[in-house]
């Protein structure tokens, strides 16, 4: 069952890679047979190596339809036009038409790729050679489908917009995430109660400072969440609840507790020792945090 599952969903893998691949027809026109055979099977090799294209070639059907035509029979010339309409009689999407012409000495080779829909040039490559042997004839074929085959300004533009579409999608999350925490958090303070991993915190009055002897009736009279068991934090809850803070809390929304934090965060000794932090020595009121397990 389970290898049965796996093939179908293999096989679907495949039909949609190849429905997105697109066709393209390559077609060379020239006077030596053997150069465009060669130049039209690199043409093909180098357009299926890309991946985004199933290509094959296409030059003596082209041909045999061009015949049939008067401009063709009359002029040898043939225009996009005529090229994108044979594209779409041989049901592919582009058509890669590659050019070799005698120039003096040497021989001019230019391509292009035609969309055959819009009969729109959507890459286009060219090479002046002396096309005098094999090495060179490969050489060609291959600069020119790396032109043909390299990302084309209107894919570069369309990929940089989706770039920064994603970018903005990953900020405005971000941004609704943080919104989201701020809103948990205030809904928690109003409640009296803001919960920090295995922790939940009260502050009994967020707004008063208090002395040491006034700290221990004030944790004995603290029953916010209808819980008795509040108390001081030790030193490394502090810290944990620093953490959380800086991570999670606008400090500007919240200035009291962050004095507090920032009195407490750095203590030497376990707070349930009966000290108020080393401001005590100093008699030197500070606001109240008290915490609790959360069970």
């Amino acid at each position: 069952m389970k290898k049965g599952i796996l093939i179908f969903i293999t096989m679907l893998m495949l039909s949609v890679t190849l429905c997105a691949q697109k066709k393209v027809a390559v077609y060379v026109t020239g006077k030596d047979d053997g150069i465009n055979k060669v130049l039209g099977d690199k043409l093909v090799e180098a357009f299926v190596k890309n991946g985004k294209y199933i290509a094959v070639e296409r030059t003596s059907g082209f041909l045999a339809e061009l015949k049939k035509e008067q401009n063709y029979q009359r002029t040898g010339e043939v225009t996009d036009s005529e090229i994108s309409e044979l594209g779409k009689q041989f049901g592919v999407e582009y058509v890669c038409v590659a050019d070799i012409y005698d120039v003096y000495s040497e021989k001019y080779v230019s391509a292009r790729l035609i969309d055959v829909e819009s009969v729109e040039i959507i890459n286009s490559a060219n090479v002046n050679t002396k096309l005098d042997n094999m090495n060179e004839l490969l050489r060609v074929s291959v600069a020119l489908a790396n032109g043909l085959t390299a990302k084309t300004s209107k894919e570069l533009a369309e990929e940089q917009a989706a770039k920064e579409a994603a970018e903005q999608a990953q900020l405005t999350a971000i941004r609704k995430q943080y919104e989201a925490e701020q809103n948990e958090i205030k809904h928690q303070l109003n409640q009296g109660i803001l919960q920090v991993e295995d922790l939940q915190i009260t502050f009994p009055s967020p707004d008063t400072k208090y002395y040491w002897k006034e700290v221990k009736k004030e944790i004995k009279a603290c029953h916010v969440g209808e819980k008795t068991d509040w108390r001081l934090p030790t030193e490394l809850e502090v810290k944990k609840i620093a953490s959380f803070l800086d991570k999670h809390m606008d400090k500007k929304k919240y200035p009291a507790i962050y004095e507090e934090i920032s009195d407490m965060r750095y203590a030497f000794y376990q707070w349930e020792y009966n000290l108020w932090y080393v401001g005590n020595k100093y008699k030197v009121a500070q606001y109240l945090m008290l915490v609790r397990d959360a069970k």
